[in-house]
Formats: C-alpha cells, structure tokens, sequence
C-alpha cells in the first residue's frame, strides 16, 4: 500500500498533470475525500458547535405561529425547522456522502457494503420520516454528483436520491427502532431492485429471471448493512438522545 506525506497531500491541487500516474491518480482519490470530509462533516459541525456556544446571537430559534419553533436567519429568511434539526441533517447528509467512499468489505460477485445509510437512519428515527426522506433524498443527490454511476436519469434516481430517501421511512416508525430499520432498508431495496430490472438486465445470467436476479444480487448488500446499522443504531441512538435531552 503506497503511503502519503502531508506534502503530498497539500501540494496535490497545485499539480498541473497527473497524466495516467498510478501514484499521483490514487492520491487524488485520496485528497478528494479528504475535502469532501472536511467540507460536509467538519464545518457543519464547527458552525453547530460555534452556535451552541455563542447562542442566541445570529442565527437563532424562535417562537412561531401555534408555538412552532423556528429558525431566524436575520436578513435572510425564517424557516419553519429548528436550527439543531438543520444542522443535524447537514451532519448526517455530509457524513452519508463521506462513509460511501468506504468499504467496510468487497463482495466476490461485485459491489461493496459500506455505512452510508447509517447516519441516515439515525436521522430519520431520531427526527421523524420527512425530515429523513428529506435528507436522505439530499444525501443521494450528493453521492450523484460526487462520482455517481449513472446510465439513464430514472435509474440515476432510483439508485441514489429515490433510494436514499425511502431510507428516511423508518421515522415514521418511532416506536418501533428495528421495525423503521426494515422498512426503510427493504423499501430502498425496492427501489434498487427496480433500477436493475428496468436497466441492469443484461448482466443476469442466461435462463435466470431478472426479478429473482435483481433481488438476490441486491440483497446481498442491502441485508448485511441492514445488519450492522442495526447493531450500530443500538449502541449508538440511545446516548445520542441521551446527550440531546441533557442540552
């Protein structure tokens, strides 16, 4: 594995040509997530944490019609949402985009299980089924234009901002943690079925309903990450509400 100094690092966007450098192309993989990580997951968190510490002054929370909380951007605008719900989103759409650039392993017969739905489900069970599907369908956009694999529009929506969004369903399940974990998994995992009937066809073997293909490939990414957001969420949801009722 080639190892990267910070100079290289830094000095990356400076370089002129790569040209088909295998050393220089895999640094740019690198750097690229780097910005990606700082610009979605470090700075919305450093502009949360510079609110809670300068509360009040700004941006601000306020009374609204029928006792609704809103936001007060002075100059700007008021939106009907809490400013700990935005940029509690903005972190989970930020850190969605960032964990898809990492496998946690690679399957043998293609695709990768990774954590990106992770952040989003915290979200949705956390703030309920519309702010979810709002920020997962924000997330899939995100992972559109970061590199996305795209062969037709409707698939490029059913396989990012259409699956991501469906993952924002278990809100609607606050009772029921692994309930909303299933329901949001299994609906994206419709909406990854159907991209690759519709589009992905002709990569199932011959003699082998594209259905029952579509399925089982899919499934073979979309239980295991079931799996372990699962275990995740319930090491991780309690003492994140935890911190949030002691603010």
């Amino acid at each position: 594995m080639t190892n990267f100094t910070l100079a290289d690092i830094i000095t990356l966007p400076f370089t002129r040509s790569i040209g088909n450098n295998a050393y220089w192309l895999r640094l740019l993989q690198v750097h690229r997530r780097l910005v990606i990580f700082a610009f979605s997951v470090i700075i919305p968190a450093l502009i949360f944490i510079h609110g809670e510490a300068v509360g009040g002054s700004g941006i601000r929370t306020a009374a609204g019609k029928g006792n609704e909380e809103i936001t007060q951007i002075p100059g700007v605008t008021i939106m009907k949402v809490p400013l700990k719900i935005l940029i509690e989103g903005a972190l989970c759409v930020g850190l969605s985009a960032a964990l898809s650039m990492f496998k946690v392993f690679q399957l043998p017969q293609g695709g990768d299980i990774s954590l990106t739905m992770l952040p989003l489900l915290i979200f949705a069970l956390r703030r309920g089924g519309p702010a979810g599907m709002a920020a997962g369908f924000a997330s899939g956009v995100l992972r559109l234009f970061l590199g996305g694999y795209i062969v037709h529009p409707v698939q490029a929506l059913l396989d990012y901002p259409l699956g991501s969004a469906l993952v924002g369903l278990a809100g609607f399940f606050p009772g029921s943690m692994y309930i909303g974990i299933i329901v949001g998994m299994v609906s994206c995992l419709f909406s990854y079925v159907l991209s690759g009937v519709i589009f992905f066809s002709s990569y199932a073997p011959e003699g082998t309903n594209v259905w029952l293909y579509a399925i089982i490939y899919n499934s073979t990414i979309i239980i295991p990450e079931l799996a372990i957001d699962a275990i995740l969420i319930t090491l991780l949801l309690p003492r994140l509400n935890k911190t949030s009722d002691n603010r």
